[in-house]
């Protein structure tokens, strides 16, 4: 403990310290020197704005707001969430987020302020939490930063902060759309006794409920809808599935925090993809309860050495996504049936090659083309199935 305050006080970064519950369970501000604790909560949304990629001075009533959400020197003398002042109402937007996904069957996000503030728990100071008896909370968490993935709209919910005024939002992709745009809407169809409920989620670890000042959705109420391009993955996506898959597999009432050195393996992995030239789009990773054996037939792909390709080949890896896909939720069995059908359909190409090639060529010998030799990219000798192969890992 010592130690950490002395690092603090001498005003190194969040990422220099360990600020985790597990360093030290309570760090007491009050030998801390004034202004640190401030310091550090914006250290930590300084890093949310450069990892997202938006200059701070682009949205600077957001950048604020989370610093003031965070509440790091709070966050430092408590190692259980729910005890944070904030908590309350991240697990009532929960909560929200789901019954407006599906009442509207629409991508739903949290404000930015909240999801930095899942952040500076998770990945910073590495916080407990419990959930209560009847597993409400911790299947809302699961299915919003696990199976849907919305730590992907991070980037959205900074740059439209302004704009929705501290409301969880709808989102709706049109990749013709260069910034964000908003706009309100009526959405129909909405029940009042399930809006009413969807504000009564009792308070974590407490046995009375928290009131609300005002929901964030009525009947007839209209909604904030954003119409946005797909955004860059973000480090902190895989760090939430990390998060999600130990909540999973440890199957008891604890959410703990992913090993330290996950968040910059998922940086690296990010900065590898964004350097081709032709980077592949953010996909929602799938949430698997336990280690498969099976996978170790994807790593033995990953380490083979560059070879033809042909429509054997291809119909066998499609084979193999169709066993392994029929493990997988919903959303992401949709996602491979449609990379098998377009392999499919690359393997018919190939197959047409060949016996183009044989016309051509009856007396040569026959040589099965690879994936970079057909296509509509094959001018710029993209590995077409290289591509596929980036998709099927990432939906498993």
């Amino acid at each position: 403990m010592e130690d950490i305050v002395r690092k603090i006080n001498a005003g190194l970064g969040p990422r220099e310290i360990d600020l985790s519950v597990e360093a030290c369970g309570i760090i007491p501000v009050d030998r801390l020197a004034p202004g640190r604790t401030l310091a550090l909560s914006e250290s930590i949304v300084s890093e949310i704005f450069r990892e997202t990629g938006i200059p701070a001075d682009q949205a600077s009533l957001c950048w604020e707001d989370m610093v003031t959400k965070m509440s790091f020197g709070n966050m430092l003398q408590m190692s259980i969430a729910q005890r944070h002042r904030s908590w309350s109402s991240i697990a009532a937007r929960l909560r929200v987020c789901e019954r407006t996904r599906k009442m509207t069957n629409s991508h739903v996000s949290m404000t930015a302020p909240d999801l930095a503030f899942i952040i500076a728990v998770f990945f910073f100071r590495k916080m407990q939490t419990r959930t209560d008896k009847n597993f409400r909370y911790k299947k809302y968490f699961i299915n919003f930063f696990g199976d849907l993935n919305c730590m992907q709209w991070l980037p959205v919910a900074i740059k439209v902060h302004s704009q929705i005024n501290g409301r969880v939002f709808l989102v709706r992709l049109n990749e013709r759309v260069n910034e964000p745009l908003v706009h309100s809407e009526n959405i129909e169809g909405m029940e009042n006794t399930s809006l009413c409920d969807a504000f009564r989620l009792p308070f974590l670890g407490s046995s009375s409920s928290p009131t609300f000042s005002k929901p964030d959705i009525h009947l007839g109420e209209t909604f904030m809808v954003v119409t946005t391009k797909k955004p860059p993955t973000n480090i902190y996506e895989a760090g939430m599935q990390e998060i999600v898959r130990q909540i999973i597999g440890q199957g008891d009432d604890a959410i703990t925090s992913h090993s330290s050195d996950s968040l910059e393996k998922s940086r690296k992995s990010i900065e590898k993809v964004e350097s081709d030239s032709t980077p592949l789009e953010s996909v929602a990773p799938s949430i698997k309860q336990s280690p498969d054996p099976e996978d170790q037939h994807d790593e033995s792909l990953e380490t083979q050495p560059d070879r033809q390709i042909n429509s054997d080949t291809l119909c066998d890896h499609a084979r193999h996504m169709k066993v392994l896909g029929k493990r997988l939720a919903s959303p992401d069995k949709k996602f491979v049936r449609r990379v098998r059908r377009d392999i499919r359909r690359f393997a018919d190409l190939t197959d047409e090659r060949e016996n183009e090639t044989e016309l051509e060529h009856p007396s040569g010998p026959s040589r099965p083309p690879s994936s970079r030799e057909f296509g509509p990219d094959a001018g710029n000798r993209i590995d077409l199935f290289g591509r596929y192969k980036m998709l099927w890992k990432g939906s498993l």
